[in-house]
């Protein structure tokens, strides 16, 4: 349906929770290039000040699964995910891309 002209979002402090469950792929292939699996769930709220966070109603929560990917750059994740709390005007399915720089 296009772009969305409307801003889901704003606000002066972001909050963020992500639990990861890492395994083992059945691929042979995958696993001799490092490759894992992984099942998530992430939270986060975006608020005006410290004190709005843990009273209102904004939490937004996602969980999917995906791959993690070992690279010269770092860490790359593909994962498919779902919105499990969401507001109307946000998505509710998509594609989330993470880049993680090596030390």
């Amino acid at each position: 349906t296009g772009w969305r002209t409307r801003d889901a979002l704003g606000g002066n402090f972001l909050c963020s929770l992500f639990c990861a469950l890492r395994f083992d792929v059945p691929s042979p292939v995958m696993r001799a290039l490092g490759m894992r699996g992984q099942i998530f769930l992430q939270a986060g709220a975006n608020e005006e000040c410290f004190k709005d966070v843990a009273r209102r109603a904004s939490w937004r929560t996602s969980g999917g699964v995906g791959v993690v990917v070992p690279t010269a750059l770092g860490i790359l994740e593909v994962n498919a995910c779902a919105a499990l709390a969401h507001q109307d005007t946000d998505f509710k399915t998509g594609f989330q891309f993470g880049l993680t720089p090596g030390m």
